[in-house]
């Protein structure tokens, strides 16, 4: 029965843990001395890293931005 157990609850385990790997991206956004922030949940680090890439591009953003317009973005691995 030992013998049976052991793996079966490796084998629950492991993909839990696997899956469970997220990342968050931070995004600061600083207008007129006025900060903001956003966290976003990500699926992989390669989804949070072209989400940052998208970010500080400043062509991305519509509206009016001011001559002082800041934006600063981390991905960061979720626990």
């Amino acid at each position: 029965m030992k013998r049976l157990l052991l793996p079966l609850i490796a084998a629950l385990a492991l993909p839990t843990a696997a899956s469970a790997e997220s990342y968050k991206l931070l995004v600061k956004v600083d207008e007129f001395g006025k900060i903001s922030t956003s966290v976003l949940t990500m699926s992989s680090k390669e989804a949070c890293e072209a989400g940052k890439k998208r970010v500080l591009q400043k062509s991305q953003w519509e509206g009016y931005k001011a001559p002082n317009f800041g934006v600063a973005a981390i991905c960061i691995k979720s626990e």
